[in-house]
Formats: structure tokens, sequence, C-alpha cells
């Protein structure tokens, strides 16, 4: 006679049919007396259990609340201005705008008049006082004035000097902005390969798991004869490589998260979110355009006009110089006593020769000056072909994930048929291993092509200065 057992299943009686009845028999003679202590025993405390239940309930989901506020998800957008906070560039280009602004205020003074107050004491010698018939009390003669004085014409070089003064605060912002460009990109970089790297953890997790199922069905088989042990262990195998590159890429994600809280200041666990950029333009026309809108385009801009400056202050140093004096005198001992209270100069001045120094700083300037220029046309072309190439690249891609997607589907219908076709003998275990295969590794391309697009076209809006913000 077997053994009677309960479980926790409905049927918790199996035995004999002839213990089964004793069995009942018993229990229902037993109820009577056992009912009523469960019904009391537990009527008192149905209440506190709800209560309780309740209250973990609640507690619990306060919890989840707050875990997922503390881990809202980071954009972009707000990393890379998490970055900006962090670096000391920012303060530097700041500071570099900030002097460039007070030298164009220096060179705007250089323009206006100056005033001074004189004074000076004169002693003479007493002998040639007397030859000039002058008394005791003139051999010292004491005065004091005011003199302004106005540069009229400089060769043009004030103004010059203006235009360069005005130029290097345009070269400080635009330095500033392609500082900030290249942080931006630095940022980016690290961003897509956190969500690349993460992406890729999911697929191997997902090839795993699709391999241990693909395991137990093989254990399940071989018991029953239905499968050999080798085809159990090449599954095992598979599961193994996989859970190896998946412990790889564990370690390359939090590589990555390291280096870009390093550089941003967020924490390493902080989910991140990956922006939306649309490719609205397949014109490349209207890309190349933006060229000019450049931070270092302008700046090498700025640079030439600097430059062609520079040789218009060489050349005037080449022409005469103007300026204009005038003295008003507050007091005054000696000849000049009472006779005069104010006077006016005009002094110019003309170059004649300065031992050939003029004519080798001009010839410097306009060596410069052609030097600029070729590095603003090398860079130019450049920025042109990385726009070229992007751009390419991005309509490129766009082809193969509209290629890829439809290749997924297929293989996971090919996947899914060979499983079919496995149960029904039709084919071997190595086939369905080699279906799951490309089925993943397809996954796997998509995910990788579709973030590599989105970086691309971060780059080229990043380099043709159409990226928000």
């Amino acid at each position: 006679m077997k053994n009677i057992f309960l479980d926790s299943s409905n049927d918790c009686l199996s035995s004999h049919p002839i213990t089964v009845q004793k069995k009942t028999a018993f229990l229902k003679k037993l109820t009577p007396i056992w009912l009523p202590y469960v019904v009391i025993g537990l009527l008192p405390f149905s209440p506190t259990i709800s209560n309780a239940k309740t209250q973990d309930e609640q507690n619990q989901n306060t919890t989840i609340q707050a875990k997922s506020n503390s881990s809202r998800p980071m954009t972009l957008d707000m990393v890379y201005r998490s970055a900006l906070e962090q670096t000391s560039t920012e303060m530097e280009s700041q500071n570099r705008i900030e002097q460039s602004k007070l030298n164009v205020q220096i060179a705007k003074g250089r323009m206006l008049p100056t005033i001074d107050l004189n004074g000076r004491h004169i002693h003479q010698d007493p002998e040639a006082a007397s030859r000039l018939n002058r008394s005791s009390n003139q051999d010292d003669v004491t005065s004091a004035e005011l003199t302004i004085s106005q540069p009229l014409f400089r060769g043009h070089q004030l103004r010059a000097g203006l235009a360069i003064a005005e130029n290097f605060v345009n070269m400080a912002s635009s330095e500033r902005d392609q500082l900030r460009m290249s942080l931006y990109a630095d940022v980016a970089s690290l961003f897509y390969e956190i969500k690349l790297a993460e992406a890729e953890y999911v697929n191997l997790k997902n090839s795993s798991d699709l391999t241990l199922d693909r395991m137990n069905e093989l254990e399940k088989r071989t018991k029953i004869g239905k499968s050999r042990r080798g085809e159990w262990l090449s599954a095992r195998s598979q599961k193994a490589v996989i859970d190896s590159q998946l412990s790889g890429v564990q370690g390359q994600v939090q590589k990555k998260r390291e280096e870009l809280s390093l550089i941003a200041g967020v924490p390493n666990d902080i989910p991140l979110e990956a922006p939306v950029l649309n490719f609205e333009s397949t014109d490349l026309a209207i890309y190349l355009s933006k060229i000019e809108e450049h931070p270092e385009i302008k700046s090498l801009n700025m640079q030439v006009n600097s430059a062609d400056q520079e040789v218009a202050i060489a050349k005037g140093e080449r022409l005469p110089t103007l300026d204009a004096t005038g003295n008003y005198y507050l007091y005054r001992t000696g000849t000049l006593e009472g006779q005069t209270t104010w006077d006016l100069s005009l002094n110019i001045s003309f170059p004649l020769f300065d031992g050939f120094i003029n004519a080798n700083e001009i010839q410097i300037a306009k060596i410069n000056e052609q030097y600029i220029k070729l590095k603003l046309r090398q860079r130019k072309l450049a920025i042109q072909r990385q726009i070229e190439a992007t751009f390419k690249e991005i309509l490129t891609a766009k082809k193969q994930i509209y290629l890829l997607q439809q290749a997924l589907r297929t293989t996971e219908a090919n996947y899914k048929e060979q499983l079919k076709d496995y149960k029904n003998s039709l084919v071997t275990n190595l086939e369905v291993l080699q279906a799951l295969n490309t089925f993943q590794e397809t996954k796997r391309t998509l995910d990788r092509t579709k973030l590599q697009t989105e970086l691309a076209v971060f780059n080229l809006k990043l380099m043709t200065f159409t990226i928000p913000n």
C-alpha cells in the first residue's frame, strides 16, 4: 500500500482507494472539532494582517517612487551642462573675453585727448641775467599750467589698433565656443559609447537566456532519449562563451561610466537617455553653407582681419603724425609774467629714414597675413571634407538600418522555424544554435548601427553649429 502524502495543490491526497476512504472518514469526524477554533483564531487577526499588508505595500510603493525620483534619467544636454560646470576652461575663456573688452577701452582711450597739470621752477645764472638787464629778483622762474594734447593723425594706426582690439574680443568668444564644442563632442562620444555597451550587454543577456532555455530543453530531451548529451554540451559551451562576453562588456560599461563621472561629475549608476536627433535634410549644400558658423572658422577670419590691420599699422609708420597741444598757464613769474595766459601749437613730424626697419616690419606683417589666410583655407577644406564624409556615412547607415530591420525579421522567423523543425526531428541542434546566433548577431548589429548613426547625426549638427542649445 502506497504512503499517503499531502501537498499544496488541491489534489492533496494520493493513495490506495481504501486508504483514501478511511482518510476521508477521519477528516469528516475531525472537522467539527478543529473548524471553530480555526475560525475563532483567524477572525481577530484578519484586520491586522490586512492592515499590515496594506502598510507594507504603501511603504514599498514609496520606496520605489523615491528610488525612481533619485534615478531620474539624464539626457546628453544635462550631462554636458554638468561637465561645463566641472571644467576650469570656461572661467579662463570668460576671463580672456573680459580682458579683450578692456583692451578695446584702452584702444579707444588712445584716440581721446590727454590733460596734464605741469609745474616748473627754473633757476638762472645771475651773470647771464645781468647781461640781459634783468633784475636779481628775476633769476628764478616758476610756472604752472594745464596742458591738453590731442592726436589728430597717426597714419591710421589708432583706428587699426581699435579694430584689432575688437577682433580679439570676437576671437576670444569664438575660442570659448570652440572649447565648448570640443567638450560637447568628448561628452557625446563617451555618452554613446556607454549606450552602445549597455545595448550590447542587453543583447548578450538575451542570447544567454535563450541559450539557457535551449539547454533546459535539451536536458529534458536527453533524459527521454530524444537528444544526445553532446548537443547539450554544445549549447553549454556557447553559453559559457556568451557569459564571458557579458563579463567583458560589463567591465567596459563600468570603465566608461567612471570616465564620464570624472568629466561631468555625474553618478556612476545614473540612467542615460539618448536625445532624439532627426536628420532633417538630405541636401548636403545646406550643411556646407554653415561652415562659416563654425567657431574655428570664425576665429580664423578674425585673425585674418587682425593681420590685415597689422599691415596697415606697419605702413602707417611711413606717414607723418599730427598732434595739437594747448597750454593754460595758472601761474607764471619772470619775463612772461602777466603777458600770456594760454597758447596752442600744432606739431607735425615726417619720418625720413629709419634704417629700413619699417620696410622689414611691413614684410613680416604681410607674411603673417598670408600664413593665416592659408591656414583658413586649409581648415575650411578639412571641415568641408569632414561634413561630406559624415553626411555620406549617415545616408549609408540609414540604408543599412532599413536592410538590417528586414534581416532581423527574417532571422527571427528562421530561428522560430528551426525550433519547430527540431521538435519534429527535421534539423539538428547545431542548425538551431546557428539560427539563434544569426538572429542575435543581427539584433546586435542593428542596435550598434542605430547608435553609431545617432552619434554621426550629432557630430554633423555640432560641426555646423546647429545643435540645440
